[in-house]
């Protein structure tokens, strides 16, 4: 089964380091809030269909009506400048943006440590057996 536990378990993993990394350049962004001529940075959003393709599953498009998955999650996880407002002094970092992506991330991370939880927890009610 391809999308079974382990494949789970490995997504779940690597979403959640992305967002771990996300983390990371967000809370530079804001401790180089004041540092002239500094550019804000993003990750790129995870990338499903490379994860997809790694373990053997392809996302294809059958019909015409089907939605183009793959081709609009986003395709890397490279760090791009945020493009915001830039201040006199060059800096371009909004600490209103920040803090509203750092509270998404977090929202995220959350999320995906629950799910990978409860994958741990079903795998060990299956291990122990029935108990009742």
């Amino acid at each position: 089964m391809i999308f079974g536990p382990s494949f789970l378990q490995s997504f779940l993993t690597k979403a959640i380091s992305h967002c771990e990394e996300q983390h990371a350049i967000l809370s530079r962004n804001v401790a180089n809030i004041n540092t002239p001529c500094f550019r804000a940075k993003t990750l790129q959003p995870f990338a499903l269909d490379k994860t997809n393709k790694a373990f053997g599953a392809v996302c294809t498009k059958t019909h015409d009506r089907h939605i183009s998955v793959c081709s609009e999650i986003g395709n890397s996880a490279s760090v791009t400048n945020m493009n915001s407002e830039q201040k006199p002094n060059g800096n371009d970092v909004n600490l209103l943006e920040q803090n509203s992506a750092i509270s998404s991330n977090s929202t995220k991370h959350a999320l995906l440590l629950s799910l990978l939880n409860g994958i741990f927890d079903i795998r060990n009610s299956v291990c122990k057996g029935n108990d009742a």
